[in-house]
């Protein structure tokens, strides 16, 4: 589990970043190619994953915050489902 104060400490670092759609709020397994690497880190999720060479400086986001391991992940757009809570749902 990560504490309240980083994750607002890491929020406001990535927030600003072109690309940037979230990040998880506990430690998960770092991935290679969609594969385990057996470490684990915390999980930034982005539109669209790029080598660094193409990015500008700001929008780099670091591999490492407060010594726990960063792993960029590419989730494309997210988009909010458009459910209507005030309807009545009958099971399946």
């Amino acid at each position: 589990m990560i504490d309240e104060k980083t994750l607002k400490q890491l929020y406001r670092k990535l927030r600003g970043k072109r690309g940037f759609v979230g990040f998880s709020r506990v430690v998960q397994p770092v991935l290679a190619e969609g594969v385990e690497t057996g470490e684990s880190g915390i999980r930034v999720y982005v539109r669209k994953k790029l080598p660094e060479n193409l990015l500008r400086e700001q929008d780099i986001i670091p591999s490492e915050f407060k010594g726990k391991r960063v792993d960029v992940v590419e989730v494309g757009d997210v988009i909010a489902l458009n459910v209507d809570k005030t309807k009545e749902f009958r099971p399946v």
